[in-house]
């Protein structure tokens, strides 16, 4: 029989400022849409996913410093993009997540 694996440290999350309030700006217009329930159950499940498995996206530039990776995904209705810091075990948002355009939550001209 094989012992049970330990549980894996989780890593650090870290969400710029931008970020903290481009996500209140979202709650908010799902808020107004009727679907802000599905919204916080979206970006929990996000925040978890990040901080258990956050190589469920795509990496798309590694970064100078060695170890760290830009990675993208589509997560519900959302483009979200993050740094990988593999060695220390930390995830960066600092680009503030996007709505895809045929989401209830796009507003023309509000897409970066």
């Amino acid at each position: 029989m094989t012992p049970p694996t330990a549980t894996p440290e989780p890593y650090r999350v870290a969400y710029s400022g931008r970020v903290r309030e481009g996500i209140k700006a979202l709650v908010r217009r799902a808020d107004q849409l009727s679907i802000g329930e599905a919204a916080r159950d979206a970006l929990r499940d996000l925040d978890f996913r990040l901080r258990i498995y956050p190589q469920f996206g795509e990496p798309f530039q590694d970064l100078l410093t060695p170890g760290q990776t830009r990675w993208h995904a589509i997560h519900w209705q959302l483009h979200v993009e993050w740094v990988l810091d593999e060695p220390h075990r930390s995830v960066f948002v600092v680009v503030p997540l996007r709505p895809l355009p045929d989401s209830p939550l796009y507003v023309e001209g509000n897409s970066r």
